[in-house]
Parts: C-alpha cells; sequence; structure tokens
C-alpha cells in the first residue's frame, strides 16, 4: 500500500511540475494604418481604418487568455493594443525596439501560463519572432502588411509558430 501511495504522490508531483512549466503563448502584430498626410510626423495617430483594425485585434483575441500586453511607445502602437487592454484590465508596457532582445528574454524567463501580445512595426515584427527561435522569411514586412499575427506558443526553450490575418485583408508578403 505504501509503494503504491508513493507512485501516485511521485506521478502527482510530475503531473503538478509539468503543469507549472505551463505554455506561454506570444501574439505579435505591426501597429495598425497609421495618418500618412504628413511624412515629417514620426509619431503620428492611427488612421480610421487602423482604429478599425485595433477593434478586430480585440474581437479576434478577446477570447484568449492575455495577461500582458507590450508595445513601443508610439501612439500607432499604443493605440492598437488599447482596445485589446481596455476590455482586458490590462496596462500597456512600453517597450524599446532598440532594446528588444531584453524584451524577448524577460518573456522566456516567465514560469507558468501566460498570454501576451506584443506591437511592433514593419522592420521589427519578424525579428521578435526569430528572437524567439523560429526561422522566419522575409527580413521585415512590407509597409502594406497590416494584418498578420504570429502566434507562437513556446514551451520548454522551443517555439513553435502559427500565422494568420486579423481582420480585413491587408498584406502583400507571403509568408
Amino acid at each position: 500500500m505504501k509503494r503504491i501511495l508513493v507512485v501516485i504522490a511521485v506521478l502527482l508531483l510530475f503531473y503538478f511540475h509539468s503543469k507549472a512549466q505551463g505554455i506561454t503563448k506570444v501574439w505579435i502584430v505591426r501597429h495598425a494604418e497609421k495618418i500618412t498626410d504628413d511624412p515629417k510626423n514620426s509619431n503620428p495617430n492611427l488612421s480610421k481604418m487602423g482604429f478599425n483594425r485595433a477593434e478586430d485585434l480585440k474581437n479576434y483575441l478577446s477570447n484568449k487568455k492575455i495577461d500582458l500586453i507590450y508595445s513601443t511607445p508610439y501612439k500607432r502602437t499604443e493605440q492598437t493594443a488599447a482596445p485589446l487592454a481596455k476590455q482586458k484590465e490590462i496596462k500597456i508596457e512600453n517597450y524599446n525596439p532598440s532594446k528588444q532582445q531584453d524584451l524577448i528574454s524577460k518573456i522566456k524567463a516567465l514560469k507558468g501560463n501566460h498570454g501576451i501580445l506584443i506591437v511592433g512595426h514593419s522592420n521589427t515584427v519578424l525579428q521578435i519572432v526569430r528572437d524567439f527561435g523560429v526561422d522566419i522569411k522575409p527580413k521585415d514586412l512590407n509597409d502594406d502588411d497590416y494584418d498578420f499575427i504570429f502566434e507562437l506558443s513556446l514551451k520548454n526553450e522551443k517555439a513553435k509558430l502559427k500565422v494568420k490575418h486579423f481582420g480585413d485583408k491587408h498584406h502583400s508578403t507571403e509568408l
């Protein structure tokens, strides 16, 4: 009887340890469409189409577990994340796109099950995916690639990628 109890205890410990390791889901998107009427403005707001896409993102992720949202410190990225952050009652945390490896390390160090949204730019999104250990081509997204959503599942230092689209079709790159 003692042996059976020991075996059961070991199995339960193994089960709870594997659950504690968990899977972290990371969704990575480029900011939505921005206002482009002033080429000198380096920090424009989203356009009407962009605000609609931000709502589409919220709807796409509304039934997903999201407990962290990261955005670069620009209006267009924060406005893209804002509807979901409001719905989930999560504060948007800024990260520096030139130091995004720090963000990747922070996320990789998390324990348990997490759901994370990262909002970046056409020239950073695919690098973020690569920084998680997934080989993806091309180097960057094109200027009119707004509807891609990259879903990473992280477990035990391994990443699996699914590439999907959300909202109205608005892409030229084929992945």
